[in-house]
């Protein structure tokens, strides 16, 4: 199903370290959005794009959530700019 004579980029957001899977808490190499975009980058083609806090999220599963809410409410979330 690739897309003959067009690109795509696909652009994803990711943590790793703790995160919810299969109903509890884990430590992931891989975040599942980054597994996500690896899925449609098969299907797809294209090239993967990883958008980079500039703030570092806490490790810990809770406080990683607890801290991404508080971004999205007051509408924040730096990101880091390739050069």
């Amino acid at each position: 199903m690739k897309a003959t004579g067009k690109k795509f980029l696909i652009a994803f957001f990711f943590r790793k370290g703790q995160n919810y899977s299969s109903g509890g808490i884990v430590d992931l190499k891989v975040g599942n959005t980054e597994i996500i975009a690896g899925m449609i980058q098969k299907i797809m083609g294209g090239d993967m794009f990883h958008i980079e806090s500039v703030t570092t999220y806490p490790k810990a599963a809770r406080r990683s959530s607890a801290y991404g809410r508080r971004n999205y409410t007051y509408g924040r979330c730096p990101i880091r700019i390739p050069p």
